[in-house]
This record gives C-alpha cells, structure tokens and sequence, in this order.
C-alpha cells in the first residue's frame, strides 16, 4: 500500500468515526475527488479548486461547467461531478419527504419546493400536478429563462393539467438574484394563468416563489386575490 493509499484509507475511516460535517472544505472536496482520480494525490488539486473559490465551497458547488472547467487540473469529469453536488442533495431532500407530502401547510411548500432550485442560477418555472388531497403527482420544468425572468406558458399548463386529468395545479418559479416576492409580472402572469385553468374546470391553487432558503405563497399573501 502507497502513501496516498493509506491516506485515503484514513480519511474514509475518519469519515466514518465523524462524518462530512466534522472535516474542513478541502478534505471533504479531497473526498469526493477519489472518486474521479482512483490513485494519487488529490490535496492539491482540492485546495486550487477551493482558492479559485476563495475558500467557499456552496460557490464551487454552485459554480457553472465551464467555469470549473477554468481551474488548472479539472476536466470534464471533475467538473461534470462537482456541478451534480447540489442536485445530488436536493434529490436526497426531495426523496425522504417525496411519498405521502401534502402540500397543505408553509412547512410542507419549503420542503417540497425549495430543493428544486438548489444550485439554479436561471429562473425555471414549473407545474405541478395535485389530486384531490393535494398531493403531488407530477411535476415538470415547463420554461427556463434569464437569471431574472422566466415566462408562465398557459398553454402548456393547461396541456400538462389535462393529460394528467388533475382538477388542482401549482406554478412555482425562483428569483436566483433577487427576493422571494413577486414581480407584478408574476402576479398579471398568475391572473392570467388561473383565468386560463378556470376555463378548463382546473384551479390554480397556488403559484410559490423560492429565492434561496425564502419562500413566497401568492395565494397566502394576497398577490392572487382579484
């Protein structure tokens, strides 16, 4: 066994005894690393990586491809993995809460809807289908617009409603650069929406606005009230 094979070997058992929380940013990138790179020294291409990034590790997790691609000794690979980071922990969130959710309280909207826009840097919109109990039963990406401004397709609403033969849906969108509040746009959009459902016997129950760990409810605040 090398040097740097017994590294790895004490940093996974280290991992074991204490878990990620308990290691600096470096050695948990370090630890990520093995994966793409089975043999060698990963330390300093974790601590370049990390420098670029003044040490901030959300920025790295949250940086693009190509800027990643930027950084002296990453490749496609590693810049393919780092960029998965928060959605892998988005998906993970998304799981232990995805079977039975109702969507019927502020605590449930935060945990369903704020993992889908970890790591975003771009407004996306999205429908999401409800039963009667409101439930989720589907949900899908229906625009992806600027890191300000994102557009609501009605038609395409009303498309999705309709073949899943739900009678409930919600919009929700994100402000990767601003607050959690609608723009009056968002809230002439969202009129226009639910006018739009109401003519095919579907209710816009709500349209949610996420900026970060903030969430919005237009319905719950107003901004939907005719």
């Amino acid at each position: 066994m090398g040097v740097h094979d017994g590294h790895r070997q004490r940093m996974r058992e280290r991992v074991r005894r204490e878990g990620l929380l308990n290691l600096e940013p470096h050695n948990v990138l370090e630890l990520l690393l093995f994966n793409i790179f089975p043999r060698g020294d990963t330390n300093e291409l974790a601590h370049r990586i990390l420098d670029y990034f003044h040490g901030d590790f959300a920025a790295m997790a949250d940086a693009s491809y190509e800027e990643l691609l930027k950084i002296e000794g990453v490749g496609e690979r590693t810049a393919f993995m780092l960029t998965q980071i928060p959605q892998l922990s988005a998906y993970y969130r998304q799981a232990r809460i995805r079977n039975g959710i109702t969507l019927d309280s502020m605590e449930a909207l935060r945990d369903y809807f704020i993992p889908i826009f970890y790591g975003k840097n771009t407004e996306e919109m999205y429908v999401v289908c409800l039963d009667g109990g409101l439930h989720p039963i589907h949900r899908e990406r229906i625009s992806t617009g600027s890191s300000t401004a994102t557009g609501v397709n009605i038609k395409r609403v009303i498309e999705i409603a309709l073949g899943q033969r739900c009678m409930r849906v919600m919009l929700v969108h994100n402000h990767p650069s601003g607050v959690a509040r609608p723009s009056q746009r968002d809230v002439q959009a969202t009129r226009e929406a639910a006018v739009g459902l109401k003519l095919v016997e579907v209710e816009l129950t709500d349209h949610i606005i996420v900026s970060g760990e903030g969430l919005c409810s237009m319905r719950s605040t107003g901004f939907m009230s005719d």
